[in-house]
C-alpha cells in the first residue's frame, strides 16, 4: 500500500450525549476549515462524519439496522453499544507490522507502525487507502495459536508470500508481543497467478484445525473445517462460510442469517462491534479507522468482472434464477429457511437467527467457495449436480445437460 499523504483532516467533538449537528452545518464547517478537498462532501461523507462524532447517529444507525431485535447478537449489542459502555472503552490501535515465515516472537516491536489515520484528509480516496492499510494491516484478534501457524503455515491455510505471511500480524499488548489475525486472513486470497484478491474468501484457512493442534483439545471446532467458524453463543454446533466481502456493496443484508440491514453505516458499526468483541471487550477501534474500513470493503466490489452481456446461459439464469437473485447486484430478499431447504442450523440460532437466509449476491461466485450458509457445496459444478448429497436450494438440478453447462458459463463469469 502506497503511503498516505498528510492533511488537514477535520475532527469535530460533540458537546453533550444527544449532539444534534444536522448534516447542513456538518456542510459549512467542512467548507469553511477545509480538508484538502476541492468538492463538497458526499452524502455518504456526511453521514460518516456523524457516525465518528456523534453518539446519537451511531447509536441511531445501529437500532435502525437490527432485523430481529429480540435475538441474542442484537440484545447484547443494545445492551452494550453506549457510550457508557462500549464506547468508554479505551482506543485500540496498537504497533503492528506483518510476520515472517518461521520468525519468533520479537522482543520489541521498534519496526512495528500504528496506523496514522489522525491527519488523514476527509475524502473518499483517502479513506479507502486508510481502509485498505487498516484490512490488511490492523490487528482485529489476538491468538496465540498462530505461533504454529508462522511455523507451518500449510495445513492451516495461511497464504505465504515469500518469506512472510502477509495477513498475520506481530502486535504489542500490555502483556508482551502477540500473533494476530487480520481481516485479510480469512477476507483475502491469492489465485494461481499470486495476484490478490482482497475480500475474496480464503477457502484454505482452517481455523478451527489451528485451535485444536495448538492446544491439544478436542472440542467443536475441530469439525469447523477449512473456511468456516462458529461465532454464535447458542451452544449449537453451526459454522458458517467466511463471507466473500467482495460484493457486499451490493448485499442488502450483513450475516448468513440477514441478522442486519446493510448499508455503509449499519457496515461500519458492524465492525466496530466485531472487533470490540474479538478483543474481549477491553477496547475499541478508532472510528475514523472503521469507517475508512467500511469504504474499502463498499469498494470492492469495483474489482468484480463486469456483468457478462450476451451468454447463452443468461436466458436460463433469468428463468431458474433471478426470482431471487435480481438486479443489478443478483441479489434479493431473505428467504424463509424451510423455501431454501438447506442445512437450517444457522437461521434458527437463538444468537443471530431470524428463521430466514440471506439471498447472497451471486456477483464474483465465479470463483467462490464453499457455497451455502453452512458450506454444504465445495463450488458451482457440485452446486447444479443433481447426484450432491446436499440437500435443498434444489433450483437448476433438473435442468437438461446443455442448459446446466450454459447456466454454469454464466455464472463462473459473473
Amino acid at each position: 500500500m502506497s503511503p498516505l499523504g498528510k492533511g488537514a483532516g477535520v475532527r469535530l467533538r460533540c458537546l453533550g450525549v444527544r449532539c444534534k449537528v444536522t448534516r447542513f452545518l456538518l456542510i459549512a464547517l467542512v467548507t469553511a476549515i477545509g480538508c484538502d478537498r476541492p468538492e463538497a462532501p458526499s452524502a455518504l461523507m456526511v453521514r460518516g462524519m456523524e457516525y465518528v462524532n456523534s453518539p446519537a447517529a451511531r447509536r441511531a444507525a445501529f437500532e435502525a439496522s437490527l432485523v430481529n431485535p429480540p435475538n441474542g447478537y442484537s440484545q447484547v449489542r443494545t445492551e452494550r453499544y453506549t457510550e457508557e459502555r462500549w464506547g468508554a472503552l479505551p482506543l485500540w490501535n496498537p504497533p503492528a507490522r506483518s510476520i515472517g515465515l518461521g520468525e519468533s516472537p520479537p522482543e520489541r516491536l521498534d519496526d512495528g507502525q500504528a496506523l496514522s489515520y489522525q491527519d488523514v484528509p476527509w475524502t473518499h480516496e483517502a479513506l479507502i487507502e486508510l481502509g485498505a492499510r487498516a484490512f490488511f494491516d490492523y490487528p482485529i484478534q489476538i491468538t496465540p495459536a498462530l505461533h504454529i501457524a508462522i511455523e507451518n503455515p500449510e495445513p492451516y491455510g495461511v497464504v505465504v508470500e515469500g518469506d512472510r505471511l502477509p495477513t498475520l500480524v506481530w502486535t504489542r499488548t500490555d502483556g508482551g508481543i502477540f500473533p494476530a489475525l487480520t481481516c485479510a486472513s480469512c477476507h483475502a486470497d491469492r489465485d494461481q497467478d499470486g495476484r490478490w484478491h482482497a475480500g475474496r474468501t480464503n477457502p484454505n484457512f482452517n481455523y478451527g484445525r489451528l485451535f485444536e493442534d495448538f492446544y491439544g483439545t478436542q472440542s467443536a471446532r475441530g469439525r469447523w473445517g477449512p473456511a468456516k467458524v462458529d461465532v454464535t453463543v447458542d451452544g449449537l454446533v453451526n459454522p458458517t462460510v467466511v463471507t466473500d466481502l467482495r460484493p457486499i456493496a451490493h448485499q442488502r443484508y450483513l450475516h448468513r442469517a440477514a441478522t442486519l440491514y446493510n448499508d455503509p453505516i449499519a457496515l461500519a458499526v458492524r465492525l466496530e462491534t466485531l472487533i470490540i468483541t474479538a478483543t474481549g471487550q477491553v477496547v475499541r477501534p478508532p472510528r475514523k479507522v472503521i469507517f475508512a474500513m467500511a469504504l474499502y470493503l463498499w469498494s470492492l466490489a469495483d474489482s468484480l468482472p463486469p456483468m457478462p452481456a450476451d451468454k447463452a446461459g443468461h436466458a436460463v439464469f433469468e428463468r431458474e434464477c433471478s426470482g431471487c437473485h435480481g438486479g443489478e447486484g443478483l441479489v434479493g430478499e431473505p428467504i424463509p429457511l424451510e423455501t431454501v431447504g438447506t442445512d437450517p442450523w444457522v437461521g434458527l440460532s437463538g444468537s443471530r437467527g431470524t428463521g430466514m437466509y440471506r439471498v447472497p449476491s451471486l456477483r464474483g461466485v465465479g470463483d467462490r467457495t464453499p457455497l451455502f450458509a453452512a458450506g454444504g457445496v465445495s463450488d458451482l459444478e457440485e452446486l447444479l449436480d443433481p447426484a450432491r448429497a446436499a440437500v435443498g436450494h434444489t433450483y437448476g438440478l433438473a435442468l437438461p445437460a446443455d442448459e446446466r453447462d450454459a447456466l454454469l458459463e454464466y455464472l463462473r463469469a459473473l
